[in-house]
């Protein structure tokens, strides 16, 4: 039988993670298309040798006008997107065949596992991005950090389904030559999308993700409460719950602790993770209020589901450790330390207990 999903991929200079993207990708029946953006390196043979026709584009600056190509360029309507340095780690066929023909005009959301450290979970965070579409009824839009929109936009997008797809991305762990060239690239495309469309504040809210992941906390506090203080907030848009997350850790990183606490305004409508409850316990540690930090730790230890690896376990688990020690409770801290396992702040603690001589068990 004839595959009936067909993988769209753009591609520059990815010799690095394409063996490994195709190993992963090659072991289901999908159709794999690829389309090059100006590659110098040997991306195109190593793709040529395993067996896939690459097709050649002339970029445009348009991430959107490079994927619809790609896409207009498969044989099945049923599409994935995905990037080089994104591993396909599940993909249940039968089971996306079968949801796509019955949610033909809805998003397929896949859970991505970002590693921020090679081969290692610690650390991760994870999010459900919609990649799975019907190109019948989606295409891309945006220069950059394109969207799926609808071709008649009248018509709207319905919430995305959970897809039986599952993907590692590394993408964040780029040595740094290269992270500050894309950082660049990406500031001056979204600035330029601004310039075009000031009030669209998800491209406000990418800006503010870029200059965050560039630990220019700053800038990106200002793009962040640009989105807070502009649009309805909705419990369940992703990038509505990430702005208030970014806004409260850009605050915590430039020390404005106090001004970290009006984010609990937004607990009741985005504390469904554990993550808002971690930040929350974290701003009221470092204002010294440390009854209302246990609340929020104890809470995010009690729930499932986090957006980042160990905003569940180890981290909060590590700050009642310390609110234990403020109180001289020494063997509970030592208790709740020793439930971080490796978390390294958690062993320091641990070994400064232990032999600065407090009675601790």
């Amino acid at each position: 039988m004839m595959s009936q999903i067909s993988v769209c991929t753009i591609m520059k200079n990815e010799e690095k993670n394409l063996p490994k993207y195709l190993d992963a990708l090659q072991c289901y029946d999908v159709e794999i298309v690829i389309v090059d953006t100006g590659s110098s390196d040997r991306s195109i043979e190593i793709a040529e040798e395993r067996g896939i026709k690459v097709f050649r584009y002339e970029w445009k600056n348009d991430f959107s006008d490079a994927r619809n190509y790609a896409v207009k360029l498969a044989k099945n309507d049923h599409i994935i997107s995905l990037d080089c340095d994104e591993f396909i780690k599940r993909l249940d066929i039968e089971a996306l065949v079968w949801i796509m023909k019955e949610n033909p005009d809805s998003l397929g959301l896949i859970r991505f596992t970002n590693y921020m450290v090679a081969d290692s979970e610690k650390g991760a965070y994870y999010d459900w991005i919609a990649r799975i579409f019907d190109r019948r009824i989606f295409h891309y839009e945006g220069k950059i950090h394109e969207q799926l929109k609808p071709l008649i936009a009248e018509k709207g997008t319905k919430i995305g389904y959970h897809a039986p797809v599952e993907v590692i991305h590394t993408g964040y762990i780029a040595d740094g030559e290269i992270s500050e060239t894309k950082f660049k690239r990406n500031i001056k495309m979204l600035k330029e999308e601004l310039q075009n469309n000031p009030d669209n504040k998800y491209i406000h809210f990418q800006l503010a993700q870029e200059l965050y992941n560039h630990e220019n906390y700053e800038e990106a506090v200002t793009q962040f409460k640009e989105v807070l203080d502009s649009v309805t907030l909705t419990p369940g848009i992703e990038f509505h719950r990430l702005s208030v997350m970014g806004y409260a850790d850009c605050l915590l990183h430039m020390g404005k602790h106090r001004e970290a606490l009006e984010v609990k305004k937004y607990v009741e409508a985005f504390g469904y993770t554990p993550d808002l409850h971690f930040l929350m316990g974290v701003a009221y540690y470092l204002n010294y209020d440390f009854m209302n930090a246990m609340q929020e730790f104890v809470t995010a230890t009690n729930m499932d589901n986090p957006a980042k690896e160990g905003t569940n376990t180890y981290l909060p688990l590590y700050y009642i450790g310390l609110i234990n020690e403020q109180f001289k409770n020494y063997s509970e801290a030592v208790r709740f330390y020793r439930m971080c396992g490796d978390y390294e702040p958690a062993e320091e603690r641990l070994k400064k207990i232990m032999t600065g001589g407090e009675n601790a068990d």
